[in-house]
Order: C-alpha cells, then sequence, then structure tokens
C-alpha cells in the first residue's frame, strides 16, 4: 500500500500540487494545510492515499497522518466519499473537526461544502465514539476561559463579515503558532491570517481584499 511520496513541488493549483518524485510528476489532490504550507521548490515527504476506481487512479495528500487517518475515518460513513471527506478537512482543520464531531457540535460540520443538516448528524452519531484513538489530547474540549476568548473573537469577526468557514480555520491556523492569552491578541492575530490568505470582506461599497 502507498503511504507516503517524497519529493520536490514542482507546481501548486487551487485544490492540488505535481510533486516531482525521481523525474515523475505526481498529481495530488491536497488538502488546505498542504497547500498553504509549502511552495514550490520545496522538498517534502507527504502522507498519501491512492484510490483506484473504474474512472481511473486519484492521489489523495495529507499534511500529516493524523489528518490522513481522519480522512480515513470520514469514508467509513455511510454516505461519505473521498469528495466529501476532503471538503470537510478543507473546511475544519483536524484538531476542530475531531472536536466538532465529538461534542457533536453539527454547526461546525455544515460549514463544510456538500455536508447537510441530516449527514452531519449521521457523522456525529456513527464516529463520535470512534474517534478518540486517533488523538486522545485533540478530542478533548476546549477549556472555559479558552473557549469564551474564541466566542467573543468569532463573533467580533462574523461582525465584520468573515463567515464560519473563513474563521474556524483562520482561529486554528492562529493557535498552532502559540499560546495566546487574552481576546485582544487572539482577535488581532486572527485576523493577520486572515490577511495572509487574502480573505476578501464585504463592505458598504462592495467587496476589497484586507491589506
Amino acid at each position: 500500500m502507498l503511504r507516503f511520496l517524497r519529493g520536490e513541488i514542482a507546481s501548486i493549483g487551487s485544490d492540488c500540487l505535481t510533486l516531482d518524485v525521481g523525474g515523475m510528476g505526481f498529481e495530488i489532490i491536497c488538502t488546505r494545510s498542504v497547500l498553504k504550507e509549502h511552495k514550490v521548490g520545496d522538498v517534502i515527504k507527504i502522507p498519501v492515499f491512492l484510490h483506484v476506481s473504474d474512472g481511473g487512479l486519484s492521489l489523495y495528500g495529507f499534511c500529516d497522518e493524523l489528518e490522513r487517518d481522519l480522512f480515513f475515518a470520514l469514508r467509513r460513513v455511510k454516505g461519505v466519499g473521498n469528495k466529501l471527506a476532503l471538503s470537510m478537512l478543507r473546511s475544519l482543520p483536524p484538531q476542530r473537526l475531531i472536536r466538532a464531531i465529538s461534542s457533536g457540535a453539527t454547526d461546525e460540520l455544515i460549514a463544510a461544502p456538500g455536508v447537510g443538516k441530516r449527514m452531519a448528524e449521521r457523522i456525529c452519531f456513527e464516529l463520535k465514539e470512534g474517534l478518540g484513538g486517533l488523538s486522545p489530547d485533540l478530542s478533548e474540549p476546549f477549556k472555559g476561559d479558552e473557549n469564551a476568548a474564541e466566542k467573543t473573537v468569532i463573533e467580533a469577526l462574523k461582525i465584520l463579515g468573515f463567515n464560519d468557514r473563513e474563521i474556524v480555520f483562520a482561529l486554528e491556523c492562529t493557535k498552532r503558532k502559540g499560546v495566546i492569552s487574552d481576546e485582544a491578541q487572539l482577535l488581532q492575530a486572527t485576523l493577520r491570517e486572515l490577511q495572509r490568505n487574502q480573505v476578501v470582506v464585504p463592505n458598504g461599497s462592495g467587496q476589497e481584499t484586507l491589506d
């Protein structure tokens, strides 16, 4: 079974990258975290999954083994195929996705394109007891103070015009970079992350990109 590839990134597209492995170019459909964290010319080792079907071969790439294992777990749910599992991983970072499923937070799951209320409920029901082994420390809920600070930041960013999907991803990326002690710092850091991702914010005169 093909578990990973090592090579140099030859090109990066909107949803995939081409990896040069010994002179052969492999097109890999990737999660958002992979595309965001790497650039052309980087030499990487990437966990992959090769899907074989009547329509041909598809190669999926992930930022780490946790993301790959979570992809497999999602595929076990009836009605969730590769496309929908990848959509969920692109919408919510693994830590947030595990917590949402474990706590039954269907409102977070439906932020992913293609996931409706019924599908979100099915995912929570079928996987609620089956994700702890992936990463027990990540499946624990937030502590009270941290949760309160995040809620405040989320509400503030919604007022500014960002949607749930943008906020959740930027907030999780911000938290990965280190512990932030108060709401003001968390808000500023998350806004910088949104700016770095060039998120478009609606305003009264149309739309503009943060600068």
